[in-house]
């Protein structure tokens, strides 16, 4: 049984990896988000992007996200498995 979960954790960074992480956000003009992007953000895109619950604790982000463009995170989904996930932040229609 942890062989296949090691298995699946394997596969979800792969394609974590391959994917990468869109979240719309608003923001001022200057790439400034109102608010800020946390990991449990994360964990919801993620949910939304490869349909997998990853716990919010096992996101590691330094400081939450406050500006627009790419943001590298590391996402623990399996004891020895991870992924350093690509998180993009682009702004709303209404947040420019």
């Amino acid at each position: 049984k942890e062989a296949r979960e090691e298995a699946k954790a394997r596969e979800d960074a792969r394609r974590l990896k391959e994917h990468g992480v869109t979240i719309r956000a608003k923001a001022g003009d200057k790439g400034r988000l109102y608010g800020s992007i946390t990991a449990k953000d994360v964990a919801d895109a993620i949910r939304t992007v490869i349909g997998v619950d990853v716990d919010r604790r096992k996101i590691e982000l330094k400081d939450p996200i406050r500006e627009l463009g790419e943001h590298m995170v590391t996402v623990k989904l399996f004891s020895g498995v991870s992924a350093d996930v690509m998180i993009t932040v682009v702004p709303t229609e209404e947040g420019r």
